[in-house]
């Protein structure tokens, strides 16, 4: 707080600055009169921030006071309504006496990481792959002088990072970058669950406790210690998002009664691996193409009627296959429907269904009518249909 102990001649300037800069003034100037000398003005003196740890360092400084008045007495004269000019003051060039305001400056920067944790929980899907990541941020405390390596350390080997190193350059120091954590099932077996089962020992949440190993010329970054408070460690949780249910699973298999093809029925609506239309067979079945013209004949198709239900269309020339012709479906390929609830995709495909077809229920048998002239075909002839062609 800074007043007038008597009333001024004149305007007075009082001007505050820093001696060796390391300190702002507000305001750095104030002006007294004969009306205001003695009302205490508010002066606020701030350490400048350069950001940088150089601690156990201690600045130390002065405040400059600079007194500036034209100390008039006609002046003081001529102003209406004052009258003891007599008893007023020269004040230009007057100075605090040496020492006064002598300031000492302990800085308060400090080198190390803050970390924010976003979303730390990474998840994995029924069939052992990465679902959503765990998300965290870095950023440092101080501006360093050299550039700042920080290495994320102590993530299993089911688990990317992005990026696993992060890069502080002194001009962006300040900036905060992301950290990005997939997770799997720890084991490379796809489905996790023998049999595409829901649940099983190595389908289980876990925890990857991470530290950051901190690299930098700067040796205030450069001994930060895993773990410590200026270099803290993170928990990543890992849990998983289990289907609602298991994978389709082959009902049954039946010749139409038409001969001209088979459907196979579902347990529950399949997500039709992903194909409308007409499509090759060998796309849901376990078939090579030649297979596919061997069993079906040329130019066979298949379809989705229905998300529950697969439809074989015969082609053209001879179909070999019969009832009791085992089939297999196509590995990592048919799943089942995703929920109308609008929950995470189902992830199980359907694995080792194998089936057998089926005769139709109620087949249609051709009727064969012969309608000739006498004179052509007699009574007693021999006479052969051959079907094959039809």
């Amino acid at each position: 707080n800074v007043s007038l102990n008597a009333a001024p001649l004149s305007p007075v300037h009082v001007t505050f600055s820093s001696a060796k800069g390391h300190i702002t003034l507000s305001p750095p100037v104030l002006l007294f009169d004969w009306t205001n000398y003695s009302t205490p003005a508010h002066v606020t003196a701030a350490a400048v921030d350069d950001w940088v740890d150089q601690a156990p360092v201690l600045y130390r400084d002065q405040v400059v006071v600079s007194v500036a008045s034209d100390d008039s007495f006609p002046a003081c004269k001529a102003l209406r309504g004052r009258s003891a000019c007599l008893q007023a003051v020269a004040y230009n060039g007057l100075a605090p006496p040496p020492g006064a305001l002598n300031a000492t400056i302990l800085d308060d920067d400090a080198a190390g990481l803050a970390v924010s944790r976003e979303a730390l929980n990474a998840t994995v899907d029924n069939y052992g792959d990465a679902l959503s990541p765990g998300v965290y941020r870095v950023r440092l405390t101080s501006q360093p002088l050299k550039p700042v390596n920080v290495t994320v350390m102590g993530a299993s080997a089911f688990t990317t990072l992005s990026p696993p190193t992060l890069v502080f350059e002194p001009a962006g120091w300040n900036a905060s970058q992301v950290v990005e954590l997939l997770a799997a099932a720890p084991t490379a077996r796809r489905p996790v669950c023998p049999g595409g089962a829901l649940a099983c020992p190595d389908l289980a949440g876990r925890h990857e406790s991470l530290s950051h190993v901190v690299n930098s010329s700067d040796p205030k970054y450069d001994v930060l210690a895993a773990g410590s408070a200026a270099n803290p460690a993170v928990e990543l949780r890992v849990s998983v998002v289990r289907d609602e249910g298991p994978a389709p699973r082959v009902t049954s298999s039946r010749m139409v009664n038409l001969l001209n093809g088979f459907e196979v029925v579902f347990d529950g609506g399949t997500d039709q691996a992903g194909l409308s239309g007409s499509f090759s067979c060998g796309a849901v079945l376990n078939l090579s193409a030649s297979d596919e013209t061997t069993l079906f004949g040329v130019g066979a198709a298949c379809s989705w009627p229905d998300a529950q239900t697969l439809a074989v269309t015969f082609g053209s020339g001879n179909p070999t296959i019969v009832p009791g012709q085992p089939l297999r479906l196509r590995e990592s390929t048919l799943r089942t429907q995703t929920p109308a609830s609008g929950g995470p995709a189902p992830s199980l495909f359907s694995t080792n269904q194998s089936f057998a077809l089926v005769g139709p229920s109620v087949p249609t048998v051709p009727a064969v009518v012969l309608s000739a002239s006498s004179s052509v075909v007699g009574v007693c002839d021999d006479l052969t249909v051959d079907g094959s062609g039809t």
